[in-house]
C-alpha cells in the first residue's frame, strides 16, 4: 500500500514494466536527441549562410566603392602627378646643390 502511495504522490515517477520497454524509451530518446541535435544544426547553418550572404554584399559594395575612388576626377590625378614631378625635380636639386659643410672642410 505504501508503494502505490508514494507512486501516487510523485506522478513523475515511472515504473518499468519488462526490459523491452526499457529499451523502446532509450531508443525513442536517442532519436529524440538526434532530432533535435539535426534541427539545430539546420538553424545554425542557415544562420551562418544568411551571415555570409550578408558579408559578400558588403564586400561587394565596398569594392564598389573602392572602384568609384579609383576612378576619381582625372583633374586630381593630374595634381597629383604635378606634385610627385615637382617632389622629384627637388630631390633632384637638392643632390645637385653642394652642401655648405662639404665646403668649410
Amino acid at each position: 500500500m505504501q508503494d502505490v502511495s508514494l507512486a501516487l504522490a510523485k506522478p513523475w515517477i515511472c515504473v518499468v514494466i519488462d526490459k523491452l520497454s526499457i529499451v523502446a524509451m532509450a531508443s525513442e530518446s536517442v532519436s529524440f536527441r538526434i532530432t533535435r541535435n539535426a534541427e539545430d544544426l539546420a538553424e545554425t547553418i542557415h544562420a551562418l549562410s544568411h551571415r555570409l550572404v550578408k558579408l559578400e554584399q558588403r564586400l561587394v559594395a565596398l569594392e564598389m566603392q573602392l572602384d568609384r575612388r579609383s576612378a576619381q576626377d582625372p583633374e586630381e590625378l593630374s595634381s597629383l602627378n604635378n606634385v610627385e614631378r615637382l617632389l622629384t625635380d627637388c630631390r633632384t636639386l637638392l643632390e645637385l646643390t653642394p652642401s655648405p659643410l662639404a665646403d668649410a672642410a
